[in-house]
């Protein structure tokens, strides 16, 4: 677990640093899939306070360790990342002045604490369900999804967080509810409701597996491809063709010539400005605002 965790929190590092360097916008995620994992780690800090603390005959200093560093990546680095893409998301309450900030940030953090202090609760009057509780927090990537399909984002999270965060997680999972000779075995610890469970661990491999390939295709196929179209918000056509290029227009994103025989790879904006396609949708991973006019653009 101690393992587990530094990867954790090498990952998550990893990933912000990721915006900072590659100036990708944070509004692409999801602020609700973050606090879903920050909730997580705070119950596992929680979790291996308690096994540490009332036995005093065994060795519990690797418990402690594990509980101060989940609670390290809990407290320092997913709220600070959650705030950061509060604050990307909210950027207009900068302009109502601070004492607006000052309350949707008390009222966010209320909710968020709250929703710790109602779970912990809810686990302990559930406590003979808690392996059903346990599944259900392994959808932590499902609101992403929810919302690249909503916003029309991608390349939301880089391919290591991805991979790196669901191996991580999905370990402890299947130790837990997998390894018929774990701690929780009845001699010193009570036994998790369940556990040992092959149906248990199964469901959550094909969670992870669903969740995953979902995400992975969203990058490549668009992250409404597995959506009937009669679900489909209305999406702004960027394919539209009022008339041909004007001669001597120019992709402001590389300089080159945009001519008639480009045909598809033309992409037009609201504000009427055109872009080859390719250079667009590197550009929208950066910035969601026309390169011209620096207008609000659609998702693509």
């Amino acid at each position: 677990m101690n393992t587990l965790t530094l990867l954790q929190l090498r990952s998550f590092l990893s990933q912000m640093r990721h915006h900072e360097e590659e100036h990708a916008t944070v509004t692409k995620l999801s602020a609700l899939g973050i606090a879903m994992q920050a909730l997580m780690d705070a119950y596992d800090s929680f979790l291996h306070l308690s096994v540490a603390a009332p036995v005093q005959v065994l060795n519990t200093y690797s418990f402690a360790v594990v509980s101060m560093l989940k609670f390290s990546l809990f407290a320092l680095v997913e709220i600070r990342y959650l705030l950061l893409i509060w604050r990307h998301q909210h950027q207009h309450m900068f302009a109502e002045g601070w004492e607006a900030v000052r309350q949707e940030l008390s009222r966010v953090y209320a909710q968020f604490y709250g929703a710790l202090v109602g779970g912990l609760i809810l686990i302990f009057i559930a406590s003979d369900y808690l392996d059903f509780v346990a599944l259900l927090m392994q959808a932590y990537w499902l609101p992403q999804i929810i919302h690249d399909v909503r916003h029309g984002s991608k390349n939301s999270f880089t391919h290591f967080f991805i991979f790196s965060i669901t191996a991580t997680r999905s370990l402890q999972f299947l130790y837990l509810w997998g390894c018929p000779a774990g701690i929780f075995d009845g001699e010193i610890y009570p036994h998790l409701p369940g556990a040992p469970s092959f149906e248990l661990c199964l469901a959550a491999v094909l969670l992870q597996v669903m969740q995953v390939s979902l995400m992975v295709s969203q990058r490549r196929l668009g992250p409404r491809w597995f959506v009937p179209w009669l679900c489909l918000p209305h999406v702004y056509n960027y394919r539209r063709f009022l008339q041909a290029p004007p001669l001597g227009s120019e992709c402001v994103i590389c300089m080159l010539e945009i001519t008639s025989e480009d045909g598809v790879q033309i992409v037009t904006t609201p504000c009427e400005h055109r872009f080859h396609v390719s250079c667009l949708e590197r550009w929208m991973d950066v910035k969601m605002e026309c390169p011209t006019c620096r207008r609000q653009l659609p998702p693509m």
